[in-house]
């Protein structure tokens, strides 16, 4: 099959499937032709999905230092990579878990809700929320 050439105003071919497409992309690079893309036109979000990042940010995680000796991290690193992972989130992970057993220890009315993200924010009771372990491995 004979490929169509770029015309000279063009940065790359028009493709008629993605499948033609690939092809090209495996035999060419777009950064030879990058600069010569047209610029990208600006996203308008949807109200509901502009207030859904708003409220996301809302709720981001605050930065803290934690100082822990270099084998408790690597053992952290072992453990995360074996449950695929990251062993930033696996010691969030257990940190949360900890609250809670400490918390529910204090007071047992003290209860958690599934989180649709990533958070494990601990709060006062009947509204903390807190993301468990696959299969609860802590």
């Amino acid at each position: 099959m004979k490929k169509k050439l770029p015309s000279a105003n063009a940065p790359l071919p028009k493709f008629r499937s993605d499948r033609e497409a690939a092809e090209y992309f495996e035999q060419h690079s777009v950064a030879d032709a990058w600069d010569q893309l047209p610029e990208g036109r600006p996203v308008k979000l949807s109200a509901a999905l502009a207030k859904s990042i708003q409220e996301r940010h809302a709720r981001a995680k605050s930065p803290i230092s934690l100082r822990l000796a270099a084998d408790q991290i690597a053992a952290a690193k072992r453990i995360a990579a074996a449950k695929s992972v990251g062993y930033q989130t696996q010691l969030r992970m257990w940190i949360a878990e900890g609250i809670r057993r400490e918390a529910k220890r204090a007071d047992p009315s003290f209860r958690f809700s599934p989180q649709n993200d990533a958070g494990d924010e601990c709060c006062r009771p009947g509204v903390a929320i807190m993301r468990s372990a696959p299969n609860n491995q802590f």
